[in-house]
């Protein structure tokens, strides 16, 4: 079987520091952005309810995966 080297931050920094991960955007503010943008994409440039469902949930997927 292969050995995999794991090249993350966690094998440079001392073993007494502990690493935090957090989300830069929430849930609730990401469906605030994606309720403007898909508000903006409708009254800008006339979106339809498909149009909109499919930018709601490409918005959802970007910000998710931030």
């Amino acid at each position: 079987m292969k050995n995999l080297v794991n090249i993350g931050i966690s094998n440079i920094s001392p073993s007494e520091v502990e690493i935090v991960h957090s989300s830069i955007i929430g849930r609730k503010t990401s469906g605030r952005i994606s309720d403007l943008l898909c508000a903006w994409a409708e009254n800008k440039h006339g979106f339809n309810a498909n149009q909109i469902g499919d930018l709601r949930m490409l918005i959802h997927t970007l910000l998710d995966a931030l």
